[in-house]
């Protein structure tokens, strides 16, 4: 029962975030999954930890997928390396049965999860009142060398918010 209303509260919190949130979801639900995979380690349950690691292997999956080479630039390539590095890990931590290299996994994880929490304060939507106006802008994401792009536009008369394309 318990699983089911986290299921569905998941759910509905992937269905009503914007981009930026769906990325924090994917960093959020890899960690839970990495934590999942160093009890299941301990615990000697070994296809338990083959489930999480298929898991953050398909959220890994998704946040490549995520990447915009063109506006991202370096930055979509920094990350790729990070993704792909993490890919590689992961293997080699679930073959090795290590739990150092999953721990160096959750941290990484962790890293880009309060990075990437970071970003979202930067891009929290504010009031315009000048519907016609567009703004650029760029910012360091808190302590992080990776840094963050992030461009805002109006919506038009009327809307009230601006919208926000961004990218790393």
């Amino acid at each position: 029962m318990f699983a089911d209303i986290h299921n569905r509260y998941t759910e509905e919190r992937i269905l009503s975030a914007s981009p930026l949130e769906l990325i924090q979801i994917l960093y959020d639900l890899a960690l839970d999954r990495v934590e999942a995979a160093r009890l299941f380690l301990m615990q000697g349950k070994t296809e338990e930890r083959a489930g999480a690691i298929t898991k953050i292997q398909d959220i890994l999956s998704q946040l490549i997928l995520s990447l915009d080479q063109e506006q991202g630039g370096s930055r979509s390539r920094d990350l790729m390396a990070i993704y792909s590095r993490l890919q590689t890990q992961l293997l080699q931590a679930h073959a090795g049965k290590s739990d150092e290299a999953l721990a160096q996994i959750e941290e990484t994880f962790r890293a880009l999860a309060d990075n990437w929490r970071g970003v979202g304060q930067l891009l929290i939507p504010e009031k315009v009142e000048s519907h016609e106006k567009a703004v650029v802008a760029t910012a360091p994401a808190p302590s992080s060398p990776l840094g963050t792009y992030f461009e805002t536009k109006s919506l038009g008369a009327g809307a009230g918010y601006e919208a926000r394309n961004w990218s790393l």
